[in-house]
């Protein structure tokens, strides 16, 4: 029987090969989506991008932890993708969500970089390891490399098995929405500082972290501050 790691990241009928698995079919399609961050001082960022996911009617992805330093993120899709398509949404994600991080600190799967397989995780590099988190947890890593101790198995099957795939649908939904215009995130330098949104109509913390996180008059670290009060709200376990 399938492992929680290849429901999620096989491409349709391949089989279990061990510690890898094929990125692209014959036909150049993709089925595993990737952004890895190299450094762990952007999670931030990557909160600010879980929490948009929300918006845009997406499942949170997997979220691993990097052995030599930073984060990933998995999206799995339902069906298959071209590549180039899939390329598209990175960049798109990358455009709304990460803008301020270098490029070279940054690689998009497919994207700009090559990677013709996916390497299953836990993994171990000299003596850390790369393992999947709950990404509502994912700043309590932001000053180390991933993990000094083994992860335990059955934690790291439940945290796959409570990820959602994205359906064809809500894809080509959302790739459609990330190509509308949005207000860019404030500049601090040049943002009003202090000014939070006021007079809305706030019915939960939720309804008022979200107006923080979208209001661009607002600090640039009081909406990534706000993006990351907001995760717990955002992670629905699978089935719900």
């Amino acid at each position: 029987m399938p492992d929680t790691f290849h429901r999620l990241f096989a491409l349709p009928g391949e089989t279990d090969r061990g510690d890898t698995l094929p990125r692209y079919d014959a036909a150049g399609n993709v089925r595993t989506l990737q952004i890895v961050l190299h450094d762990s001082r952007h999670w931030p960022e990557i909160a600010a991008l879980l929490a948009g996911l929300a918006q845009l009617d997406l499942p949170l992805p997997a979220v691993s932890v990097e052995a030599e330093g930073g984060y990933a993120l998995w999206f799995a899709l339902a069906d298959p993708v071209p590549a180039e398509r899939a390329g598209h949404f990175l960049h798109a994600l990358r455009r709304r969500f990460l803008a301020e991080i270098p490029v070279d600190r940054i690689e998009l799967l497919p994207g700009n970089a090559a990677t013709p397989t996916l390497r299953r995780l836990p993994r171990q590099v000299g003596e850390r390891w790369s393992a999947f988190i709950d990404p509502t947890l994912g700043s309590l890593f932001a000053d180390g490399d991933g993990l000094d101790f083994p992860p335990d198995p059955e934690r790291q099957a439940g945290l796959l098995a409570a990820v959602d795939l994205i359906s064809s649908e809500k894809f080509e939904r959302a790739l459609n929405r990330l190509g509308q215009p949005v207000s860019p995130i404030a500049d601090p330098a040049v943002s009003t500082g202090d000014l939070l949104p006021t007079g809305g109509d706030y019915r939960d913390p939720k309804t008022f972290l979200f107006a923080v996180m979208n209001d661009p008059r607002a600090a640039a670290a009081h909406r990534l501050a706000a993006a990351s009060a907001l995760l717990p709200y955002c992670h629905k376990p699978a089935g719900d």
